[in-house]
């Protein structure tokens, strides 16, 4: 009989990881010359404030959706129950278009509201550009979800990358032709590329779905286990995903608190509205993307494993379970730190070669070692999460925002501090929720990470930094930002390599 394609976890995250790697290429050929040549400091925060209140809806629409389908598919395919795989995403494909309809028409509906909120009024075009993406990501989850479940990462991978392009080429386009209106309107084009993409990613996986779907029903027809009805199935769905969405929807929180906030803070303080988006756009336009670009190549991890672990678990696999929970974390930390301290130390020359414009150097030098904890979070949340646990997420990421909370309300409202007190408060945000994920998971699978291995990856880790830092001191001397900048990544990328080979800190499954 023909077998549906699945990859092993490592295979399947190494995919994802790939596409991820293009979609933040496209991305940066989509958002660097939209902040750089057409939008500034003050349209990026437009941009930014619309899609904060998107990520909001967003993630109570879809975040845990996904992850959940996955979840239960998975159980289900390890049993070789296909019927029952169909019946899970015919329940899951119904209630994700009634939630991605609801979500596209309160942010239609509201979008004025949302901007006056806020505090940038202008906005509310923007928002009402994005609500329709509300309703394709929807039907993109539930695709996502049903191909994840059965070990298939390729449609993910090929949806984001039809996501991104279809944001890169309409969005630009868009936002170049009504900018003459108005830097607000320019925005709002940019994000009426981002609809337009999730649109785009959502017809390629409805095809895609079609193609398969006929080898899922003859294995399906095979089947002679028992039926979950499908009260039952959308139950256990809603249990399973109203925590993950909780627990995702921090992350987008944290966003939400930063931008409601500082633009509060800073208007308390006596700034007035213009410098308050300027400064707001140099933090959240310049300081935030070049943070987010490295975890979202952690994010394969975080997608690949959901499935990878609970079906381990089914199969009553603990210690392939285990296994996967330590190949995960350390992939992860060599893949963080390095880029933690690269971006830190060279946080002025990066933002001069992206978007010849230092002014956010400062914030992205503290910012950047959240990179670090940011990956670990996303791992170690789709791990808890994995192993039955929804709830504990949750509980550690709200005690993640309450620090960045008390953190913002100290630096931020300080006259002498101001914007700049921001990275401190989501740094410190991530290693509180990292920190108590690791200590869960502890407790759970004892899973064993090699303290000589840590100990082996930060003398690399240092080592890179240091070799960057002088390379670029030195070539700087004679020639320009650019060239000094890209002797200093591949001076450090080698210093990284060698070290890491001659201390013997790889494995071969990690190569």
């Amino acid at each position: 009989m023909t077998k549906l394609k699945k990859q092993s976890f490592l295979k399947g995250a190494l995919i994802v990881a790939v596409a991820n790697m293009i979609v933040k290429i496209i991305g940066a050929l989509f958002k660097i010359p939209l902040t750089r040549f057409i939008l500034g400091a003050d349209g990026i925060a437009v941009y930014n404030a619309s899609y904060t209140i998107y990520n909001v809806l967003f993630m109570v629409a879809t975040a845990g959706l996904p992850v959940a389908i996955s979840k239960m598919v998975s159980e289900s395919a390890a049993r070789q129950n296909y019927a029952e795989v169909r019946r899970i995403f015919s329940v899951a494909n119904k209630l994700l278009l009634t939630v991605g309809l609801i979500g596209s028409a309160v942010l239609f509906f509201g979008s004025r509201f949302f901007a006056q909120r806020l505090g940038i009024p202008t906005a509310a075009t923007a928002m009402l550009a994005l609500s329709p993406c509300l309703f394709f990501v929807a039907v993109m989850s539930v695709y996502r979800g049903l191909f994840q479940g059965m070990s298939n990462m390729v449609p993910t991978a090929v949806s984001e990358m039809i996501e991104a392009c279809g944001k890169l080429f309409i969005g630009l386009i868009l936002s170049y032709l009504l900018l003459p209106v108005g830097k607000d309107m320019a925005a709002a084009g940019a994000i009426l590329g981002v609809s337009t993409g999730a649109f785009l990613g959502a017809v390629y996986l409805v095809g895609y779905y079609r193609k398969t779907n006929k080898m899922l029903k003859m294995q399906a027809k095979e089947n002679t286990l028992p039926l979950t009805p499908n009260r039952q199935l959308l139950s256990r769905l809603l249990r399973l995903a109203v925590p993950i969405t909780l627990g995702s929807a921090v992350f987008t929180l944290a966003s939400l608190i930063d931008l409601t906030m500082i633009l509060n803070q800073l208007a308390g303080l006596g700034f007035d509205e213009a410098t308050r988006k300027e400064m707001y756009g140099y933090y959240s336009g310049y300081a935030v993307p070049m943070f987010n670009l490295p975890p979202t190549v952690i994010t394969a991890l975080s997608i690949s494993i959901v499935p990878a672990i609970t079906g381990a678990i089914a199969a009553k696999r603990r210690e392939l379970a285990k296994h996967t929970v330590e190949t995960a974390i350390r992939i992860t930390l060599l893949f963080a730190l390095p880029c933690a301290v690269g971006m830190s130390v060279l946080a002025a020359p990066v933002l001069q070669f992206v978007y010849n414009d230092i002014n956010a150097a400062g914030m992205l030098t503290v910012l950047s070692y959240g990179i670090i904890f940011v990956s670990l979070v996303m791992v170690t949340n789709s791990i808890i999460q994995a192993t039955g646990k929804v709830w504990m997420p949750v509980v550690n990421m709200l005690i993640g925002g309450a620090v960045k909370v008390i953190v913002n309300f100290i630096l931020v409202g300080n006259i002498d501090i101001n914007i700049n007190g921001a990275p401190y408060g989501t740094v410190l945000c991530y290693i509180t929720t990292a920190l108590l994920n690791l200590a869960v998971i502890q407790k759970s699978m004892r899973p064993n990470y090699g303290l000589v291995f840590l100990l082996k990856t930060l003398v690399c880790t240092a080592a890179m930094g240091f070799a960057a830092l002088k390379v670029y001191g030195w070539v700087s001397i004679y020639t320009g930002n650019t060239v000094a900048l890209l002797s200093a990544v591949a001076a450090g990328a080698l210093v990284y390599a060698a070290l890491l080979l001659v201390l013997r800190t790889l494995k071969k499954q990690d190569v």
